[in-house]
Formats: C-alpha cells, sequence, structure tokens
C-alpha cells in the first residue's frame, strides 16, 4: 500500500510539471548516531532521507508548494519468520507530507495575503514539536491551518487558525521519563509493582482549535512584535497519577496525561548595533486548570500551575578572522511550565576554515539552579563541504546533569555521529 502511495505522489508530481510551471528541487541525506555512554557503541540513529519540493506559480496571485519527505528507519523491526518476508518489517521507511498549501496574493483584499493548508507556522507554540531526535528541540511539524497577513502601512498583523490539535511527536525514551515521573511519587514505603499509562488528547471540536494574532513593525532601530496565542500546550501534562494497592506493601500506578489549554502574550524585539546583534523575547503564560492530581489509598493531593513567564535574551556577532559567536540567556526551557522553570545559557561558536570549504563549530548548552551550574552539553562539530551544494559533518555529543536536572534526562545519549547531506 505505501509503495502504491509513493508511486502516485510521484506521477501526480511529475504530471504537475508537464502541464505547468513547477521548479522541483529537493535533498539526500544520510545520519548515523553511535550512542557511546559506557561503551554501548550501539546505534542510536540509522536514517537515510530523500526531500522533494515543488513550487509552482499556478497565476500571477495564486502560488502553490508542496513537500515530502521519504525516510528509511533506523533498522529492521522484523521479530519473526514470517517478518523476514515483509520488506515492511525487514526495511522499514516512513511517508511524510511535511508540507502543502496554496498562497492567495492580495485576497480578499489587495492588502491581505492568505495561505491554506499544511504549512509551518514560524510563530512560538504553534507547531508542535518533533522530538524524535530528542537533542534537536528545534525541529517542529507542520499542521493544517489558515493564516491571514494584512500590510497596514508599516506594520503587518497575521492571523492564523488551526482547526484540530496535532500533539508533539515524543522520543523514544519518553515512556522512560514517564515511568521515573511516576516512580518519584510513589508513596514512602510502598513498592511500585506496575505502571499503566494514557493519554487524553482533545477532541475534534470547533471549541478545541487554536488561533493567534500578531502585530509586526519596525519602531526606530529595533524589529518588534507583539502576539498572542489562545490554544493548547503540545507537550504532555501529568494530569492524574493513582495509587492503588495491588498487595502488602505493594502499589499499582497508573497516569494520565492532558494536554492543557494555554492563554499566551509575548513579544519580541531585536535589533543591530555596529555588526552586533541583540534581541530580547518573552512570553507570559496563563494555564487554563492545568492541574496534576495525586491520589494514595490514604492521601490525595492536587497541585495547580501558575502563571509564569519565559524570556530569552541574546546576542551575536562575527569576527574579521572568520568567527561568529551566538550566545544567549534562556529563562524557561521549551517543556517547563509554572514554578519549574530553569535557567540555561545557550552558546555558539563557529570557525571557517579552508577558505569557506570547512567549519568548526563549538555549541554549549549549561544548566543552573540555585547559582549552581548543574547540567552541561558539549557539543564539538567539523563540517566539511565538497561543493557548494553538499556537506559532511562529524560531531558528538557530551552530557552530563545532575540528579534532577533537566539535563539529566540526556544523561545516556553521549554520542558521536556522521551527517552527509546533498540539496539539488
Amino acid at each position: 500500500m505505501r509503495s502504491f502511495v509513493v508511486f502516485a505522489l510521484l506521477t501526480v508530481i511529475a504530471a504537475g510539471c508537464a502541464v505547468a510551471t513547477v521548479d522541483l528541487n529537493g535533498y539526500v541525506g544520510l545520519d548515523e548516531k553511535i550512542l557511546t555512554e559506557n561503551n554501548t557503541n550501539s546505534y542510536f540513529w540509522n536514517r537515510a532521507t530523500l526531500g522533494l519540493k515543488a513550487y509552482s506559480p499556478i497565476s500571477q496571485w495564486v502560488l502553490a508548494y508542496g513537500e515530502v519527505r521519504f525516510r528509511t528507519l533506523d533498522g529492521s523491526s522484523a521479530l519473526t519468520t514470517v517478518d523476514l518476508a515483509n520488506r515492511d518489517k525487514v526495511s522499514p521507511y516512513e511517508l511524510e507530507l511535511r508540507e502543502a498549501y496554496i498562497d492567495f496574493i492580495k485576497f480578499p483584499y489587495k492588502f491581505i495575503d492568505t495561505r491554506v493548508g499544511k504549512q509551518r507556522i514560524d510563530w512560538d507554540n504553534f507547531d508542535p514539536y518533533d522530538l524524535s531526535d530528542p537533542l534537536d528541540y528545534t525541529e517542529k511539524i507542520p499542521t493544517n491551518a489558515l493564516k491571514f497577513k494584512a500590510t497596514l502601512g508599516e506594520s503587518v498583523l497575521s492571523a492564523v487558525a488551526i482547526p484540530v490539535f496535532v500533539p508533539s511527536l515524543m522520543s523514544s525514551n519518553y515512556l522512560d521519563y514517564v515511568n521515573d515521573h511516576v516512580r518519584g511519587l510513589t508513596p514512602a514505603g510502598q513498592t511500585l509493582s506496575t505502571i499503566e499509562t494514557s493519554v487524553t488528547l482533545p477532541a475534534g471540536r470547533t471549541d478545541n482549535s487554536m488561533f493567534g494574532v500578531r502585530w509586526e513593525k519596525k519602531i526606530m532601530m529595533f524589529n518588534a512584535s507583539l502576539s498572542y496565542f489562545n490554544g493548547r500546550d503540545s507537550i504532555p501534562n501529568f494530569n492524574n497519577i493513582t495509587f492503588t494497592s495491588s498487595g502488602t506493601g505493594e502499589v499499582a500506578g497508573r497516569a494520565t496525561l492532558d494536554y492543557p489549554k494555554i492563554e499566551v502574550v509575548s513579544y519580541d524585539l531585536k535589533t543591530e548595533l555596529k555588526g552586533i546583534g541583540f534581541w530580547i523575547k518573552g512570553g507570559f503564560y496563563k494555564p487554563n486548570n492545568v492541574i496534576q492530581q495525586v491520589f494514595t489509598p490514604t492521601s490525595a493531593a492536587t497541585t495547580e500551575t501558575p502563571n509564569y513567564t519565559k524570556y530569552v535574551i541574546g546576542t551575536d556577532f562575527s569576527l574579521p578572522n572568520g568567527f561568529y559567536v551566538n550566545a544567549q540567556l534562556v529563562h524557561g526551557f521549551f517543556d517547563e511550565r509554572g514554578g519549574e522553570l530553569n535557567n540555561y545559557i545557550q552558546a555558539r561558536t563557529e570557525k571557517i576554515l579552508l577558505d569557506g570549504s570547512a567549519k568548526f563549530t563549538f555549541a554549549w548548552l549549561g544548566e543552573w539552579q540555585n547559582r549552581n551550574v548543574v547540567g552541561n552539553l558539549f557539543n564539538p562539530e567539523l563540517s566539511l563541504y565538497p561543493t557548494k551544494d553538499s556537506s559532511i559533518a562529524f560531531g558528538s555529543y557530551s552530557i552530563y546533569g545532575e540528579p534532577g536536572s533537566r539535563i539529566s534526562q540526556w544523561n545516556p545519549l553521549d554520542q558521536v555521529y556522521l551527517k552527509f547531506n546533498y540539496n539539488f
């Protein structure tokens, strides 16, 4: 069935190229990651990717764009002798429609552009995260949306509506994190015998649709924006954790996760002064009845997440000798809420080598609590550019976080990696 879908998509693309002006391009990549923690030397990631992008100006006022991605999965999933005769088990892959939208220029009014379809919304809070690679928390999942962009003199006013909620794609070890959270709440003196988990998704109703507006304008030397979001947090919340007696000195745990409603008012200021970039952005989060209930055989407790504020303060600059530096202070990571916000420093330096045919990058993420550094993530990388459209990257991650820190969740992910990429 999947082979038929692939064939049908390629046929549609080829037919489109034959009847209309279509700009077809894409990318090919290979990504290998090997875990080095405790000398496991096991492959964590083994993926080849083919991406195809098609862009077509249907008319002067209507434009269409689409992207599909074919990607092999990390290894064979064959478990039985029958599976060995199943290509999807022996050599599994995934087919994903990344984006597919139409732009209507100057519609419905001459100062408004409209985009409809599956698209990437480059605002915070809208698109869910793709955490299949847990160390890449910048990857997002495009969603079906309706977007209006109105140019009003020197200001731009945008509005977005997403009809149906899409949760974030969590990492393969997310269940371990959930189980550890439940274990940490086990009643004193009791042994946890079993853990059951379930997730409650918002119903596909209009009252669960998400929307937002954003105003942008250049004010003096600043590029400024102010936005409002009304929707749901795409990262699961521990809504209900119940422990019931399962024997003498034993309890069984059950956790229910949900996706709470939130409202966010956020701002963004950017400027450049003598070649040095500065930015500050933040958001005021108003959770709507975000609670965690914990029930034991002898007690009950409810914790409600209060309003909270996240912010980022950053700078970047280039030096004449080919160095680029980027650093920012982060208060509140993407998956933190309420009183659990921690502080981080993200820093990155790049050095161009061999007249641009190579680049060395060193990135650092540090976490501190109560004025003490409790976690470090180091990421050196050497990139080679055989041609202007191709790259080869060698790198590693070295991670240590003290127990209870956010970075400690990544402790098992020390790794080395090798990436190939070609754009056409």
